[in-house]
């Protein structure tokens, strides 16, 4: 387990493992949501921070872009909250967060927000509530997901100010499991939240 901090602002087109900022992936392949609306780029994280972190095999020159659906207006904490074992409710999530594996292209963003970049800073102190490896924390309920390693959670109200509310309410975890077995500029969801 490796604690970290959002406390190191960065450019947002850093090579680095940041909140926030503008992703790498091609433009045909950012997700949008259930609504037909482009999804809210969370964080992009460099394979090779993956690689060390899981202790796997993958492409050179990719990233993870982990995105979600996100309105400032509307209700959509349904849509990103995911508690306990229920197929359906798992289909909305899959329907409205995305986490994409992809080959490296220039820098873009085409949602509508976007969150000030944060670059993973190494840290000592575990009340943070953000951390990459080892085991998630603090779920609700033994969830059962079958091809998934978990990769990283965090908490919502270390993220900048006016995205706090990226899983809705300020007071959220976030969850981040990807498919064990991948390929290039494919889905390795999941991402999802719960308030705990």
């Amino acid at each position: 387990m490796n604690y970290i901090a959002f406390t190191n602002p960065t450019e947002s087109n850093a090579i680095v493992p940041r909140i926030g900022g503008k992703s790498f992936i091609p433009a045909h392949l950012w997700p949008k949501d259930e609504d037909g609306n482009p999804m809210l780029l969370i964080a992009s994280i460099p394979v090779e921070t993956v690689a060390q972190i899981l202790n796997i095999k993958v492409e050179g020159n990719t990233f993870y872009s982990i995105f979600s659906t996100y309105n400032r207006d509307d209700y959509f904490l349904e849509k990103v909250m995911y508690n306990c074992n229920d197929y359906e409710e798992l289909n909305i999530i899959k329907r409205n967060t995305q986490i994409i594996y992809h080959q490296k292209e220039e820098a873009i963003n085409l949602s509508g927000h976007e969150i000030p970049a944060f670059e993973f800073a190494l840290s000592n102190c575990a009340d943070e509530g953000n951390f990459l490896g080892g085991s998630p924390e603090f779920l609700q309920e033994e969830l059962v997901f079958e091809g998934y390693t978990f990769l990283m959670q965090f908490y919502t109200g270390n993220f900048p100010e006016g995205y706090k509310n990226i899983l809705y309410i300020a007071d959220a975890v976030g969850y981040v499991f990807i498919k064990k077995e991948l390929k290039i500029n494919e889905t390795a969801r999941l991402y999802f939240g719960q308030c705990t």
